[in-house]
């Protein structure tokens, strides 16, 4: 074979993805949804989804129904996505606490984790 084709059968360089960017996020009932409720309808011109939204506002800040909002929420949650939420835990203290409570020897346990650390060059 000559040196061309055995380059186009490597296309990727050793280590590249040939992906670097994921499998693209696809919300196919979402966004189903979405567009169904975008659509207009009414006298008034509204969309769907401009009526549900006023109606959904309307019933959670008058306090009508606690299922409304609790709808209200599950919409929002699959639409908008669930808020992130960051959490912060020092590993070493978790550690010397899980050590303590099976009977174990914090320090020794902390410092198994630091050869850890260590060996994984971090």
């Amino acid at each position: 074979m000559d040196d061309q084709r055995i380059k186009n059968l490597r296309p990727f360089q050793a280590g590249q993805s040939g992906n670097p960017t994921g499998r693209p996020k696809r919300k196919p009932v979402t966004d189903a949804i979405l567009a169904e409720l975008a659509r207009q309808h009414g006298r008034n011109g509204k969309t769907k989804l401009d009526a549900m939204v006023a109606n959904m506002v309307a019933l959670a800040i008058n306090g009508r129904s606690k299922e409304a909002v609790e709808a209200f929420k599950l919409i929002l949650s699959y639409t908008d996505g669930l808020p992130v939420q960051t959490v912060e835990i020092d590993v070493y203290d978790a550690a010397r606490r899980e050590a303590e409570a099976r009977g174990l020897d914090p320090e020794k346990v902390v410092s198994i984790l630091e050869g850890l650390k260590q060996r994984r060059g971090a």
